[in-house]
């Protein structure tokens, strides 16, 4: 009896302008020890050297150039066009560890009923040198923060189908709100394993547009959750904070910013976190014990 075929695996890269990177992508899916994977690219007619890396792998990747709305409409183009049973998203300044779609194909084969998998996951910096480790959470505990690594998680297209793919009107928080949508309708098998990394640098739009960030995360969770994540809540504080009196991101806070940043917090909370959970208060608590910037600190930090 003939072994069955391998289940297609689709990666969806969305790209705009990180020609330095990319190729480190493209790199990292190709030599998955996988073979049944396509790797769709949707470019958005990036402008620096991304066209000449898509040239020197043409062969062995489907590359999309065309304009588009942003990064969520590129995502939702390409998950549309997938042709796996599985679907990975995986942004074009992140990449794969070494046996990453395996291992996903593999606990969903174990766990017929799960709409999907998600891992571990490393905080690298520009230079591809790690950080530290992605806060995950195995229970996903979607309800206090984003504890999903979003390069290192693989869904079923056809969960992705029945959820509509990503919300395009979104601009940063686009994977937590679809993780969100996913646990409503079934559930997620957690891999002890790394399975990607993801990239910290100037040009990540959770770095350069932090204000914006929080305020969408913020928006986002109290109409799909009912509650903002207080966490999430803090961070949107933080940040207004931070914009008012023009302190840098990676800047070091006083305890007077800190003490600005409750109050704005205690002052959002009625609108947008009407109940607080013992968990809430303990991730608070760590929060307002660190004296880091947002980055790499608050669970929906995503690059």
């Amino acid at each position: 009896m003939s072994k069955p075929a391998e289940p297609l695996v689709s990666i969806v890269t969305p790209s705009f302008n990180q020609g330095r990177f990319i190729e480190e992508t493209i790199v990292s899916v190709l030599e998955q020890d996988y073979p049944a994977k396509e790797h769709l690219i949707f470019d958005a007619c990036s402008t620096d050297e991304t066209a000449q890396v898509l040239a020197r792998y043409r062969d062995q990747i489907c590359a999309t150039v065309e304009p588009d709305e942003g990064q969520a409409d590129a995502v939702r183009k390409g998950m549309t066009a997938a042709r796996g049973e599985i679907v990975g998203w995986l942004n074009s300044d992140d990449t794969y560890r070494p046996g990453a779609i395996r291992a996903a194909v593999d606990a969903l084969a174990a766990a017929p009923d799960a709409i999907g998998v998600f891992g571990e996951a490393d905080y690298t910096d520009p230079g591809g040198e790690i950080i530290e480790p992605y806060p995950t959470a195995p229970d996903m505990a979607l309800d206090v923060g984003c504890f999903v690594c979003q390069p290192a998680v693989f869904v079923r297209k056809a969960a992705l189908e029945r959820v509509g793919y990503v919300t395009t009107s979104l601009h940063f928080c686009m994977d937590y709100d679809l993780w969100i949508r996913l646990r409503q309708i079934g559930d997620f098998v957690h891999i002890p394993q790394t399975l990607a990394t993801s990239r910290l640098h100037g040009e990540s739009k959770s770095v350069t547009g932090q204000l914006e960030f929080r305020r969408e995360v913020v928006g986002m969770t109290a109409e799909r959750l009912g509650a903002a994540p207080l966490t999430c809540l803090y961070g949107y504080a933080d940040a207004i904070v931070r914009d008012r009196a023009g302190v840098d991101l990676e800047q070091p806070v006083s305890a007077l910013h800190k003490a600005a940043t409750i109050a704005l917090t205690a002052l959002l909370m009625p609108r947008y976190h009407r109940r607080l959970s013992r968990r809430d208060l303990q991730l608070l608590g760590a929060r307002l014990q660190s004296n880091r910037a947002l980055v790499g600190t608050d669970p929906s930090a995503e690059s």
